[in-house]
């Protein structure tokens, strides 16, 4: 896994160590918690990047869930790393990431958070 200087961070990396393993139970294509599909990593891509929260919790906070550059204006990030989350609650719900996961979502979304 990357640390937190890398810059190289692709989305399939993101997708295969922790969307997929530990998000997808719950942001599926059925479930859509969050109003959120993640089932698919191109789905999963279109649903985050440059992509409003539509939410319950989080639609009010007109941000996108992942901004290209910009962690602190990421959804996605508030609510893996922050102890209180911008809205609605940490994820993954009754989970966590490791600070490497964290670090490594950080880098992709720092470096502008590119499809590979």
């Amino acid at each position: 896994m990357a640390d937190g200087g890398n810059t190289s961070v692709t989305f399939t990396e993101i997708y295969t160590t922790i969307i997929n393993p530990m998000c997808v139970s719950c942001h599926d294509a059925q479930t859509k918690a969050g109003n959120l599909d993640m089932s698919s990593q191109s789905v999963a891509y279109t649903n985050l990047v440059g992509t409003l929260a539509s939410g319950t919790f989080c639609a009010s906070e007109n941000e996108n869930r992942v901004t290209p550059g910009n962690t602190s204006q990421s959804i996605l990030y508030s609510k893996v790393s922050a102890a209180t989350p911008v809205c609605g609650s940490r994820m993954p719900l009754g989970s966590s990431l490791t600070s490497d996961q964290i670090s490594l979502i950080g880098s992709w979304i720092t470096a502008g958070a590119a499809n590979d």
